[in-house]
């Protein structure tokens, strides 16, 4: 069980899989820091708490089916 070909197949098994993974989880991660390069992480406006809150509490437009 432990003899040292097994021991080589299971971690260079383990090394291809874990390449692998961290071959889809980069591009991934990069895709996500382009799309968040593109657009403002805030907005550039400057206003009082009030209108914040105003902004905020105003119930949004989309529409949802819930049946």
């Amino acid at each position: 069980m432990n003899n040292p070909r097994s021991m080589a197949a299971s971690w260079a098994a383990l090394l291809v899989g874990g390449g692998i993974t961290f071959y889809f989880v980069k591009k991934d991660i990069d895709q996500r820091r382009k799309l968040h390069h593109r657009k403002p992480a805030r907005t550039t406006e400057i206003k009082d708490w009030y209108e914040w809150v105003d902004t905020s509490s105003k119930p949004s437009t989309s529409t949802s089916d819930k049946a």
